[in-house]
């Protein structure tokens, strides 16, 4: 099944989703790496970097997420048992 970036990017908005919808089972490891890493900008916030710090990251997942969706595109990445 062909998977689209620009629905993986969307689906990023919640941090990790579009890594799921594009790999699959495989997309779970690094949307949960992504998602802490959103949790760990949050919270430094509190040191004010973090204001810098969530933006960078977010649109990293969804940059990558668009990235993993070509991959899987080009066979590089084969679906696992939660592919959408």
């Amino acid at each position: 099944m062909k998977k689209s970036p620009i629905l993986a990017f969307i689906l990023s908005i919640i941090p990790g989703l579009g890594h799921i919808y594009a790999m699959g089972i495989k997309g779970v490891p690094r949307a949960l790496v992504f998602l802490g890493g959103i949790g760990i900008s949050l919270w430094f916030c509190l040191l004010l970097i973090g204001f810098l710090m969530v933006p960078v990251v977010w649109l990293w997942c969804a940059v990558d997420a668009m990235g993993m969706a070509v991959l899987a595109n080009e066979a590089k990445i084969k679906d696992g048992v939660f592919g959408v």
